[in-house]
């Protein structure tokens, strides 16, 4: 991945009030361990580069074509069109991209630099109660750099709050978890093996640093993405309420899926396997929101900062 003096990101976002307290700007690690089929990041998933087409906002200029150092690009009667066997993701096509139909995911940035760009906006998180996050992709992923990042973002007074799946060594999570203010912990599925089928890797590593997560004095948050048919089921719900209320979990975010991620799969030549799933209803988060609070949990239906 990375040393501890970089970063692996694919954007910084300025003025989110979705991901943590208060106005907050996030800094959107790339690479993950999961491979969620539902994920609304598709770019964060790899740490390599990635360029994306977004075939609906291509104006024809042609610029492309004739910038691409390995000649990847050509014209079809439905548009320029790229050849992935050829396509080196060096980003040439999207820095000459006047529509910005091309993007260019990826790019390592000195921490320092991260923070400094981070740090911008403090007088909107003093008015506000906001902060920095850390999302993704995941940040354990590069935990080294990341508890870098929030060591500085922290010194300088300035809230810190970490979006995490959970999945990563003891060592990681505590290092991350030494500065971290707020942890907005994923959970999606109790049952093993369902978690794998769903998301690629287990969920005992998740589990434990859950456990440590609630055991700390940070203030967490679960939150839990409900996506029809993969794990709305009351079973599932049940098993989720029990155990966050049996380690001491006071407050979950239930997120409704959507598909707004899906242009994002389409644009990186990516099989998106949810493509035709309809989003959560209002009553299937409703009764998603019963279960939870029968267990003597505050829940938050939408994941606004917090309830």
């Amino acid at each position: 991945m990375t040393d501890n003096d970089s970063i692996r990101l694919t954007d910084i976002q300025r003025y989110s009030v979705h991901d943590g307290p208060g106005i907050r700007t996030v800094v959107f690690f790339k690479g993950c361990p999961l491979r969620c089929s539902w994920c609304q990041n598709p770019e964060t998933q790899s740490s390599e580069d990635e360029l994306a087409v977004f075939l609906d906002r291509c104006i024809g200029c042609g610029e492309c074509i004739m910038t691409c150092p390995a000649k990847a690009i050509a014209v079809t009667e439905a548009g320029p069109r790229t050849d992935p066997e050829r396509c080196r993701s060096c980003g040439a096509c999207a820095r000459v991209c006047y529509s910005d139909s091309r993007c260019l995911y990826g790019k390592t940035l000195p921490v320092s630099e991260v923070f400094e760009t981070a740090a911008r906006d403090r007088v909107f998180f003093e008015n506000s109660g906001g902060g920095v996050t850390l999302s993704g992709g995941e940040p354990l992923f590069q935990a080294s750099a990341a508890a870098k990042l929030l060591s500085l973002i922290k010194a300088s007074g300035i809230p810190t709050a970490v979006e995490t799946c959970g999945y990563g060594s003891t060592g990681d999570f505590e290092r991350v978890l030494e500065y971290t203010d707020h942890v907005l912990f994923d959970l999606k599925l109790m049952d093993g093996k369902r978690h794998v089928d769903a998301t690629g890797t287990d969920n005992g590593l998740i589990l434990e640093n859950l456990g440590r997560a609630a055991s700390s004095a940070t203030k967490l948050i679960v939150r839990v993405p409900v996506v029809p048919g993969v794990n709305d089921d009351e079973e599932n719900l049940r098993a989720i309420a029990g155990h966050a209320a049996s380690i001491g979990v006071k407050e979950i975010h239930i997120l409704a899926f959507h598909q707004a991620g899906r242009s994002k799969w389409d644009a990186l030549r990516k099989a998106y396997p949810l493509k035709d799933l309809k989003v959560a209803d209002g009553d299937s988060l409703v009764a998603a929101k019963k279960i939870l609070e029968k267990a003597g949990l505050s829940v938050n239906v939408g994941g606004g900062g917090e309830s």
